[in-house]
């Protein structure tokens, strides 16, 4: 894999793993091991601190702002990737774009081909629950690594409900 794809694939699957997991790890000078979340810096997340940030994600991502992300959406956000990274071609963007669409399609519960603010909020707290491997209500961002490591380790197997 080329430079530019790694680029283009790490931006656009962070852009799809902040929406559907607001818990990635924040970026900056200093920010090393802050959750993006964890708005009072106690490194942890709350379920009140992901909802507002899910919240922000949301209304980033519906960018014609119809109430639901859909494949004109994510399609969009993509193209604002291709338009700042010239490299970027055609056919890097379609098997993103695939992966991302399907991601998406798993959240749209009422078959609506759109992933509303309560799906995309369900998903977030599903995963949550997921996460929260001491039950205290708050990811931490070493339950969020244990929780990704367990993830990459069952890619392509069967994972449990909510992952």
């Amino acid at each position: 894999m080329t430079t530019t794809s790694r680029m283009l694939a790490l931006s656009v699957f962070c852009a799809a793993v902040m929406a559907a997991a607001p818990f990635a790890h924040a970026e900056g000078p200093g920010d090393k091991g802050r959750l993006a979340a964890d708005t009072n810096g106690d490194n942890k997340v709350t379920a009140s601190e992901r909802e507002s940030f899910a919240k922000g994600r949301f209304a980033a991502m519906d960018v014609d702002k119809d109430g639901q992300i859909t494949d004109a959406d994510i399609d969009a956000r993509l193209k604002d990737v291709k338009a700042k990274n010239p490299k970027v071609t055609d056919a890097m963007l379609q098997k993103r774009n695939a992966g991302i669409k399907a991601h998406f399609a798993s959240m749209d519960k009422d078959g609506s081909k759109g992933v509303s603010m309560d799906e995309f909020l369900a998903r977030g707290k599903d995963l949550t629950t997921a996460a929260d491997t001491n039950k205290d209500g708050a990811i931490s961002a070493e339950e969020m690594k244990a929780f990704r490591d367990a993830k990459r380790a069952n890619k392509g197997k069967d994972a449990p409900a909510g992952q």
